[in-house]
């Protein structure tokens, strides 16, 4: 990232720490600082010492570390400028740093973060913030200037790699990896503040002789070629036939967009996430994007295991093309077509598939032998292998091993088991690694909806417009996939971005969630040769089969049993052939079958088809009391996934026939929390609460935080979540509705009360245009009631036990401080107060997700006033770009601060904080909105307050 180099023969490191205080003086200065270098003090040297020319009582100590980078920065680096401060007593340290903290050294830094009154005097600059803030005050560049220099010098970007800056004593400069063959061969260089690229070849040598990383690479290569990405040097110049690239960058579905006629592979592929399978761990799993193949490197021999519909398809199209772009020959191979592991015959096999993919060429064998690393193998469909015999297939792993540098293999999860548990074949790919395609997580969606929404805009969208329409999507997105019921993978998501675009389900209210997942199972249907008249039979069929799956508490039957219910239902409604139909179930991937055990193709599928068999039938004479006496069951044990997700589905179907399971859902969420009366964060309510604290809390604002990044680590934070635990959303356990209802303890009364706080919200969200208003206005009072109910059970448990529980914190402060007995009582308070504000946030940011719509804005403003009240309809407003109301929000903050409210500020501000995180607020109104909520503005103070993330 940042390279502070010297001349090879200089050993004096000390030189190296000169340079990077002299451009940490050029910044200082351009900060508005008077700068001083190797101060000495008694018995130590200090790098920088700054006084700030505005304020020349503020002093400021600066240390320098050019560390390399694989040289972490150890604690005793943080604790010798802690002490310095400490015994200087200067107004701040800031630390600049080219390498990354050692474990030790990140700990004493998170708990130097945390201390509200310590934090405000250190800041810490990492590599990559520390780059940021030279760009931004000037001294250097964009990358991406010189970088477009360089791809209008070579014709192509692709084959340009990692790049950093230099710091050295001829200036500062970008330095830029080019590839060859997939590895990095060349060096372009260019002036760091202007981005022009340097072609002085006595400048150029003097680089070549510093002792960067790279200094073994060509930096003369610019001045070699005019156009250096077609020099003679490039292993080669083969590329991909036109008409064959235009096969496999086609989508393989039809697909419409607003803006585009024809949708290509490009225009819509984000790189899949890899789960590393020789690395298990129990805690977390081991994931890399499929992006890094493309380096190759540690990557030149890989198995990609994927679902029918996980895309490994489109990931090897896309490995063809773009390795094909950085110079590499990517040869596309079926294994069905792969009948030996003969070596000559399969070279004759390669040979047709190189004429089909590029063109005639009569050197290839040739080729083959001499250019070996130039050559990719992609090996696709490797189940349909037509090597069948099993003592046939180590032989063929052992002839591409022997003779083939880089090799990858995509196939799907049937041959899974067989690679990694027989061991003659796993011996011959013991050099291989292997990885199985994972769902989209909430980073990947969020970059294929953002692709799909900048397709034919990308220069015109603002980025507020861009935030808006993503949240709107996602939101609904959301909803379909539910907790596990649709699997993220590309072309699900895809498929429901066309409809959105398309008017299909504009808004998604209503019943149009239901017509999506209706939509999806017709287009399997079709795929499956299953003609349109035959479609009422099969969605009447799949309800029946999956009603008796429900009744009977199973997700998986074996073929004697599901033959009895097949002909169950041809007595009861039409006569079929048990083959014909499951052979075009199973095509369309609607119904599966492993090892004549049959169960349904996606959760999405099974809830479904239950839900619309309870609708369909719920009416009917013969079934009425039935039926509606499984619905009430279902709602007594809403706490069981299984049925809050029929339930939800059930609501999709109909409105007429939700209606009349709403009152009672409504009923069942007023009785959750009988004698809690929902908490108003009223002063008196939260008086023992503010009385913890004798001052507002220091909540500070990075002002150069994009939010873009902040949005971007959200959703890595969801990610690491999901990846640290991977099985809660699968595990879900099988039960009948006619199971015994469990006496639920508080922690499970909460689970139910966040799944009718969702179930109530996408009621009154669905059908905000045909409810009446009363009606909405009753919907969304039960949801705040409800989660504000739950919330006050928490806190009067809090009021009751404070003096208990400040007496255990103060306790274990003691082993860890040896201040005075008031800073630890009064650091135990604290700790409780924040630790209630989170739980108050975590609750309102429920309750305002839940309802938040800007087609229930009206009702949402008509709710009564009151402090929580108040709070949630900001909380709603907020998650909008607009949504920031200065003066409304300002005045409140100071009813707030009139009452000595001081959950309720923190509360309002955290509010505050997160939109100004989420969207592009303009300066001055930024400016004017924290100053008068006691918001610090800062550039690299973190939050003091933790703010907690939103949870699914």
């Amino acid at each position: 990232m940042i390279q502070v180099c010297i001349n090879k023969n200089d050993k004096n490191q000390k030189n190296r720490g000169d340079l990077l205080e002299k451009i940490a003086k050029e910044f200082l200065e351009r900060l508005d600082y008077s700068v001083e270098t190797e101060v000495r003090k008694t018995g130590m040297e200090l790098d920088l010492l700054c006084k700030a020319n505005a304020n020349l009582s503020k002093q400021i100590y600066v240390e320098c570390k050019a560390y390399q980078e694989n040289n972490r920065i150890q604690a005793d680096v943080i604790k010798n400028i802690v002490g310095i401060r400490d015994i200087e007593n200067y107004n701040e340290v800031w630390l600049i740093a080219l390498s990354e903290l050692g474990k030790d050294a990140k700990g004493l830094k998170e708990k130097i973060q945390a201390d509200e009154n310590k934090s405000k005097h250190y800041i810490f600059y990492t590599p990559k913030e520390f780059l940021s803030a030279l760009q931004k005050n000037g001294l250097i560049c964009n990358p991406d200037i010189p970088k477009e220099k360089i791809r209008e010098r070579i014709k192509s970007v692709n084959p340009i790699g990692n790049h950093y800056l230099l710091i050295t004593e001829y200036g500062y400069f970008w330095a830029f990896e080019h590839k060859q063959g997939g590895k990095p061969k060349n060096i372009f260089v260019a002036y760091a503040n202007n981005g022009e690229l340097v072609e002085e070849k006595d400048l150029l040598e003097n680089l070549q002789n510093l002792d960067s990383s790279f200094s073994n690479l060509n930096f003369n290569f610019i001045l070699e070629s005019t156009n250096a990405y077609n020099s003679s040097s490039v292993i080669t110049d083969f590329k991909l036939g036109s008409n064959y690239f235009k096969s496999i960058n086609d989508i393989g579905i039809k697909l419409t967009h607003p803006n585009k006629n024809e949708l290509t592979l490009s225009d819509i592929f984000c790189y899949q996430d890899l789960q590393n399978l020789q690395d298990i761990n129990d805690d977390k799993v081991s994931v890399i994007s499929s992006e890094r193949i493309l380096t190759l490197g540690d990557y030149k021999k890989c198995i990609i295991f994927g679902e029918e519909v996980s895309g490994k398809t489109a990931l090897l199209r896309m490995y063809q093309i773009k390795f094909n772009e950085n110079g590499l020959i990517p040869i596309c191979i079926n294994a069905k077509d792969i009948k030996t592991g003969e070596y000559d015959k399969f070279e004759n096999l390669l040979i047709k598939y190189f004429k089909n993919q590029y063109g005639e060429y009569n050197e290839l064998n040739t080729l083959i032998k001499n250019k070996k690393d130039s050559i990719v193998l992609l090996i696709d469909d490797l189940e349909d292998l037509g090597i069948k015999k099993r003592e046939y297939k180590p032989p063929f792993f052992k002839m591409l091993s022997n003779h083939f540098e880089n090799i990858l293999i995509f196939s799907d999860d049937s041959v899974e088991m067989e690679i990694l548990t027989k061991r003659e074949i796993k011996d011959e790919l013991d050099n291989f690694k292997l990885y199985k395609i994972k769902e989209y997580g909430y980073k990947l969606r969020d970059t294929i909806i953002e692709k799909w929404l900048n397709i034919g805009v990308k220069e015109t969208i603002s980025d507020n417009e861009l935030f808006d329409k993503k949240d709107k999507i996602t939101k609904v997105i959301d909803t379909l996939i539910g907790t596990k019921f649709i699997p993220t993978y590309p072309l699900y998501i895809v498929v429901l971005l066309q409809q959105i675009e398309s008017g299909t389900s504009h808004n998604l209210s209503g019943s149009a969630y239901a017509e999506f997942y209706n939509y999806l199972i017709n287009e399997a249907m079709g795929g499956a040769g299953i003609k349109p008249e035959e479609l009422d039979f099969y969605h009447t069929y799949l309800s029946f089969i999956a009603y008796e799956f429900f009744i009977r508490g199973v997700r998986e039957i074996d073929k004697f049993e599901l033959e009895n219910i097949h002909e169950k239902y041809c007595k009861e409604y039409h006569k079929r052939n048990f083959q014909e139909v499951y052979e075009k179930l199973i095509k369309a991937r609607l119904i599966k079958n492993i090892c004549e055990v049959y169960s349904f193709g996606q959760n999405y599928i099974y809830y479904f088809y239950v839900a619309k068999y309870l609708s369909d039938n719920s009416e009917k004479r013969s079934k009425t009391e039935e039926i509606q006496n499984q619905i009430n069951m279902i709602i007594e044990r809403l706490y069981r996934i299984e049925f809050a997700n029929i339930i939800i589905f059930f609501i999709h179907h109909s409105k007429a026939r939700a209606e009349s399971i709403i009152e009672q859902i409504l009923n069942k969420a007023k009785n959750l929390f009988q004698g809690i009366s929902a908490i108003n964060f009223s002063t008196k309510e939260l008086e023992n609460i503010n009385k913890l604290i004798d001052k507002d809390l220091e909540i500070a604002i990075k002002e150069d935080t994009k939010p873009e990044e902040y949005r971007k680590k959200e959703l890595e934070y969801k990610d690491e979540i999901d990846n640290k635990i991977p099985s809660i959303k699968d595990n879900q356990e099988i039960v009948r509705y006619d199971e015994e209802v469990i006496d639920l303890d508080i922690f499970g009364k909460t689970n139910l009360s966040m799944k009718l706080m969702e179930i109530i919200g996408q009621i009154a969200k669905n059908y905000y245009g045909s409810l009446p208003k009363n009606e909405k206005m009753t919907l969304l009072n039960e949801v705040i009631n409800l989660g504000l109910s739950n919330l006050n059970f928490f806190i009067q448990q809090i009021n009751e036990y404070q003096d208990s529980l400040i007496k255990e914190i103060d306790e274990l402060n003691k082993k860890t401080d040896n201040g005075q007995n008031y800073t630890r009582e009064q650091n135990a308070k604290r700790i409780i107060f924040n630790f209630v504000v989170m739980m108050c946030f975590g609750f309102t940011k429920k309750i305002s997700t839940s309802i938040s719509s800007e087609y229930l804005f009206d009702e949402i403003n008509n709710l009564d006033d009151n402090n929580a009240n108040s709070i949630i309809k900001n909380a709603v407003k907020l998650e909008f770009s607009n949504g920031l109301h200065k003066d409304k929000l300002i005045k409140k903050y100071e009813e707030f601060d009139k009452d000595n409210n001081s959950v309720a500020k923190e509360l309002l501000r955290i509010f505050v904080l997160e939109h100004l995180y989420k969207f592009d607020v303009k300066y001055n109104l930024k400016q004017s909105v924290c100053q008068n909520l006691k918001i610090s503005l800062s550039r690299q103070n973190q939050i003091l307050i933790a703010k907690s993330k939103d949870k699914k």
